[in-house]
C-alpha cells in the first residue's frame, strides 16, 4: 500500500509491468486497486528456496531464468 503519491507512482509503474510482462520469474500479480488507496497484492515467495550454497544445478536454474528474462520483451 502506499503511504504517499510518490509511492502511489512506483506501485503504478509496477503495475504496468507486472499487467505486461508474463514469465516463470515474475510473481504472480494478485491484485489491484487505485482508486482512494494504491495497493499492490502480489505473489508471496517466502517459502521459496534462496540459495546459497550455490550448487551446480541451482546455478544452471539461475543461467535458465537469466535467458528467458533477456528474451522477454519489453512493455512500451
Amino acid at each position: 500500500m502506499a503511504l504517499d503519491e510518490l509511492a502511489a507512482g512506483w506501485l503504478r509503474d509496477e503495475h504496468r509491468i507486472y499487467s505486461a510482462v508474463s514469465g516463470s520469474f515474475m510473481p504472480q500479480l494478485l491484485g489491484w486497486h487505485d482508486e482512494e488507496r494504491t495497493l499492490l497484492l502480489l505473489e508471496d515467495l517466502a517459502d521459496a528456496f534462496w540459495p546459497p550454497p550455490w550448487t551446480a544445478e541451482r546455478i544452471e536454474a539461475v543461467l535458465s531464468t537469466l535467458h528467458e528474462v533477456a528474451g522477454t520483451a519489453t512493455p512500451p
